[in-house]
């Protein structure tokens, strides 16, 4: 679209333009008019023309992230910081390295209060910077915000009305960077399992969580925002999950018994796997063959299914199980059903429970429909004994 002489002129204007045109954002008595425009496009262009001071003055500011979240923006925020800090690393100048450094750390901030700087006031954005350690580049950024503030509402000559908003400080504050980089609170029961996988197409990387609330969500590792949410498995508590190698096929096993196959890009459920009479504790896709899968139930069976046909492939029991069953760890179980896809044609799978056994299937081939070799295993004991 081409752009007349005053569409270039305003563009030219537009670092200079306030973000509130009317208000005072931090003050929640105030009714504020944001400059919606420069909150929308000013930082994508600094980021795109290589201003780099300009980038990390917007995007550490608290009053530009609070009125990205005033907006609704806070999606749109993370990515900002994403493509700055991908933009800065490409440059190659020690300037830029220390830019994108330091934008990281804003984002893993911004990342971790998600959910709080969606639904707090304007001056929970302020608190958060100030709680920061000393030299966060949010921290520094608040105090100079405030100090600022401060001589303006000093001076005779501001216009500016309001109060200066007020931050708690502590003595002993952290003096260590949080190493958490993004907080996902979307779901309203315990989250039983995670995968992280690269997406289709534009979605990036992708984190897939399933959750006793009955869904499993894939929101993205850059925004925390959820790109697809299924209900999974009739309502009932969603036990497991595995995403296939190639990142387009996901599996999720429920208390209902049930493994289910779906598209990551659409959403759309490719296939029921029904057979287990106990919940899937555990599922695993081989990693050259996304049209297989393993699962691992309660009913102390191991399965292997074709996903194109929905046929049971093979059916391995062996593992001594108890009442406590669904109170112990899964950790064991998941990592050594997973190896069945490393150990590839020798073995069709290995399994570990509670019974303080692993055990291993001697199978034919994993690429073939004839897993009928399953009578033969070898148990080893480990040393102590199952709490009974």
């Amino acid at each position: 679209m081409a752009h007349g002489p005053w569409q270039e002129a305003a563009d030219r204007h537009v670092p200079h333009q306030p973000l509130a045109l009317a208000g005072d954002l931090f003050n929640p008595a105030s009714e504020c008019q944001l400059n919606v425009r420069r909150i929308h496009e000013l930082v994508r262009h600094l980021i795109r023309s290589g201003q780099i001071d300009a980038v990390v003055r917007e995007l550490t500011s608290p009053e530009y992230i609070a009125a990205k979240f005033a907006l609704g923006e806070g999606a749109p925020l993370m990515r900002e910081y994403a493509e700055a800090e991908v933009a800065f690393k490409k440059a190659g100048a020690a300037e830029a390295a220390e830019a994108a450094a330091d934008l990281a750390k804003c984002k893993a901030t911004v990342g971790r209060f998600l959910k709080h700087l969606e639904q707090q006031p304007a001056l929970f954005v302020l608190q958060m910077c100030f709680q920061e350690p000393a030299q966060h580049p949010l921290c520094v950024a608040a105090g100079r915000f405030l100090q600022e503030l401060q001589e303006s509402q000093e001076s005779q000559e501001s216009q500016r009305q309001g109060i200066v908003p007020r931050v708690l400080d502590w003595i002993n504050k952290p003096k260590e960077l949080d190493p958490c980089q993004l907080e996902i609170k979307e779901h309203a029961g315990t989250v039983n399992t995670v995968c992280y996988f690269q997406g289709a197409g534009e979605a990036g990387d992708c984190i897939a969580s399933a959750s006793d609330d009955g869904t499993v969500k894939i929101t993205s590792d850059v925004s925390g925002e959820v790109l697809l949410e299924l209900e999974a498995h009739e309502g009932k508590a969603v036990k497991s999950l595995a995403v296939s190698t190639d990142g387009t096929r996901m599996a999720s096993g429920g208390a209902d018994n049930k493994v289910r196959v779906w598209d990551t890009a659409t959403g759309k459920c490719e296939q029921v796997l029904e057979g287990h009479s106990g919940d899937v504790l555990g599922v695993a896709f081989p990693k050259e063959d996304c049209d297989l899968v393993a699962s691992c139930s309660g009913d102390k069976t191991v399965r292997v299914w074709r996903v194109s046909t929905g046929e049971c492939l093979a059916t391995c029991s062996g593992h001594r199980c108890g009442d406590l069953l669904h109170k112990c760890a899964l950790l064991v179980s998941m990592l050594v059903l997973s190896l069945w896809l490393a150990l590839g044609k020798a073995w069709l799978g290995v399994s570990g429970r509670w019974d303080a056994r692993v055990v291993a299937w001697r199978g034919v081939s994993l690429l073939r429909s004839d897993l009928g070799t399953r009578d033969s295993c070898a148990a080893y004991p480990c040393a102590g004994q199952p709490a009974l």
